[in-house]
């Protein structure tokens, strides 16, 4: 008879310990069927005819007694995603928000690794935006910063207030040339 060997995902499947896609094997004999998954993958499922195999193992061993084929299902193994931390604070007047809602003081977040996020700034009347540090660096100002996160992050707002306008004295000269008054 023949035993057909198939695999799906990333990994081997042997017979008798040989690589190949079918063998030919006598009525009644009992053949060892290994599995191998490649790195970072996993046996999912094993399939001998059509009979899906309840336990799975490193070998299984199946007597042949007709065609069949043989299939083993691999499948990737999550990873566990990274994850990052972001702090958010503000100082002075104005209006900060993460990812839309608003920061009082500071805000604690954790994002994973690749994460988008978003901030919003709008200083109150009579202040301005100074200063924008993430990490300590400092960032262009704008009223809405979109960055991924790929590091931990310590964000850092500063609003100041507006210095008053610089009120500048000038001298005006009259002269009256001819009969009149000026004032």
């Amino acid at each position: 008879y023949t035993v057909n060997l198939e695999v799906e995902g990333n990994g081997k499947l042997a017979i008798d310990g040989e690589e190949v896609e079918s063998k030919s094997v006598p009525e009644n004999q009992k053949v060892a069927l290994t599995p191998e998954a490649a790195e970072g993958w996993r046996l999912k499922e094993f399939q001998i005819g059509d009979k899906v195999e309840e336990k799975l193992k490193a070998t299984y061993f199946h007597q042949v007694t007709e065609d069949v084929t043989v299939k083993a299902v691999f499948e990737k193994i999550p990873t566990e995603p990274i994850m990052r931390n972001v702090v958010v604070s503000k100082i002075g007047k104005g209006s900060l928000k993460y990812n839309t809602a608003e920061v009082i003081s500071l805000t604690r977040d954790t994002v994973e690794d690749g994460s988008q996020i978003k901030l919003e700034l709008e200083a109150e009347e009579g202040n301005y935006v100074a200063e924008v540090r993430i990490n300590g660096e400092n960032e262009d100002v704008s009223n809405v910063i979109e960055k991924t996160v790929e590091e931990d992050m310590a964000i850092l707002v500063i609003f100041k207030e507006t210095p008053p306008a610089e009120v500048k004295e000038y001298t005006v000269n009259l002269k009256v040339e001819g009969n009149g008054t000026l004032s």
